[in-house]
């Protein structure tokens, strides 16, 4: 990523993932940014996000009279606003996966989870041996799409441990529902899923649906 010369506020034409200009939910700023950039001149708040970006989403299932899937609808962003999605998003420095995914859960949902299994079956001071409970995937960037960063991540199942107490605040979505898979089946025929999480539910939740 380019940075600017002593820190001066850069101009949206220069990014190189989003070559039409800012989503709303991104802002140039003053100094500051990752604490892993030593040298503290990137003004533009994508300095965390590294080229492929990290992120993370949880699988929130749960049984009440049926089996049910917690969405989020999304907002805020060029990618998939408008359309319903497991909640996540991306890992912070230093920040391990499993809480990366309580946090974002947190953030888009308000409920507090648990992730089920175990995620690393070794782990020292730096490592981390991950295992099959976690789902991997890939977001290559297309050409012509309005983010052109390339994604790698994780989803992972989880259970809820506490109900909400307040409603959250988070900028990249606007409410949260619970699905069953009748209703999941509604947003796939409307086109109203996105296609990655499209493929993950009809594959791990609801497997008629595949």
């Amino acid at each position: 990523m380019r940075k600017s010369d002593g820190g001066q506020k850069l101009t949206q034409a220069w990014c190189p993932f989003f070559p039409n200009g800012c989503p709303p939910t991104y802002e140039l700023h003053e100094l500051g940014g990752c604490s892993l950039n030593e040298e503290l001149k990137f003004t533009c708040t994508l300095d965390r996000a590294c080229q492929p970006r990290p992120v993370v989403n949880g699988i929130v299932v749960r049984r009440n009279k049926r089996r049910e899937v917690l969405l989020v609808l999304r907002k805020g962003t060029r990618v998939q606003s408008g359309k319903w999605g497991l909640p996540g998003g991306g890992i912070n420095c230093g920040e391990k996966i499993e809480d990366a995914i309580r946090r974002e859960v947190k953030e888009e949902t308000g409920y507090d989870v648990e992730i089920t299994g175990d995620v690393a079956p070794y782990e020292d001071e730096s490592h981390r041996l991950l295992n099959g409970g976690l789902i991997p995937f890939q977001v290559v960037a297309s050409e012509g799409s309005d983010d052109c960063r390339n994604h790698i991540g994780f989803f992972g199942y989880c259970k809820v441990v506490a109900e909400p107490t307040e409603e959250p605040a988070d900028e990249m979505t606007s409410r949260w529902t619970w699905f069953d898979a009748n209703q999941v089946k509604e947003l796939i025929d409307d086109d109203r899923l996105t296609p990655l999480d499209t493929a993950v539910v009809t594959q791990h939740v609801f497997k008629s649906l595949g």
